[in-house]
């Protein structure tokens, strides 16, 4: 049986271009279009430059439009490298390779590889995104990814580097999980309890250095707050208004005058003297 001459366009589209033309619904539908250059012998059948022209053709298929949009955004921006329609789907292929390779195949489909290329991300520059996003994740320290570990089992090193590379909502929800996780981790490490405050604490920018010695510093002054609260016959002091006060997420007048009192009583050898992380930022 014969082809139509609909699929005869399909077959050449395919050829010159590299794409499944069995994939693409709207593919009969532009012959109707092209039809009309080709009687007029504006272009042959088996002009590439025909499918761009197209793409500016008000008659053009909806569906043809929207498969492209990132070529008609690059040009609406006057870009300064515009893809024909054939090196679009050569970059599509090249994007999903690169996803495939690391396992981010959910990162494949045609809309979100059209959101990266109207961005004006190449797939190497993608690929390197890839590459920087794994070394993060993967260099840090092994408490660090037991916290991740535990506390999100269901975040992978996928599901990380996923979330770098979306864009700024996304990536800003993975930050927060992490930076949170890195907070706990040092409070952890300095033989702390949960911290209730960590988001206000991560919030704040400290490095992994900062929290760490600002931890460091809760754990050697809590124990003497403590002591003078009962001495001076106060509520016990509780870990969170020492992390509060150490990193300025909640400045703490009791602690300041027990500090005082504890100064004035025994002098310099109290063990609780000042040194809030959060106002030395500050300063």
């Amino acid at each position: 049986m014969a082809l139509s001459a609909s699929q005869v366009y399909a077959t050449v589209f395919q050829s010159l271009t590299g794409i499944n033309a069995s994939e693409e619904p709207w593919i009969n539908d532009l012959y109707n279009v092209a039809k009309e250059y080709i009687d007029a012998g504006t272009f042959r059948s088996d002009d590439g430059l025909l499918f761009d022209i197209i793409l500016s053709d008000e008659k053009a298929p909806q569906a043809y439009k929207d498969r492209f949009k990132a070529i008609t955004d690059l040009r609406a921006r006057k870009s300064s490298f515009v893809p024909t329609v054939a090196e679009y789907i050569a970059m599509e292929k090249k994007y999903k390779d690169v996803f495939s390779t690391v396992g981010l195949n959910e990162l494949g489909t045609k809309e979100q590889i059209s959101q990266f290329i109207s961005n004006e991300v190449s797939a190497d520059e993608m690929a390197d995104r890839i590459n920087k996003a794994f070394v993060a994740i993967d260099t840090a320290d092994d408490l660090t990814k037991n916290v991740l570990s535990e506390r999100f089992p269901g975040l992978t090193r996928q599901d990380i580097a996923k979330g770098l590379l979306l864009g700024k909502e996304s990536t800003y929800e993975i930050t927060k999980k992490i930076e949170g996780a890195k907070v706990a981790t040092e409070a952890r490490r300095a033989g702390l309890a949960a911290v209730a405050s960590e988001q206000d604490i991560a919030a704040q920018g400290f490095n992994q250095q900062e929290l760490r010695k600002g931890f460091q510093t809760v754990a050697q002054q809590q124990p003497g707050l403590q002591q003078a609260s009962r001495m001076f016959g106060q509520e016990p002091v509780s870990q969170q208004e020492v992390v509060g006060d150490v990193f300025g997420t909640q400045s703490s007048g009791r602690l300041k005058s027990l500090r005082s009192q504890a100064r004035a009583e025994f002098g310099g050898s109290s063990g609780i003297t000042t040194g809030s992380l959060g106002r030395k930022r500050q300063a």
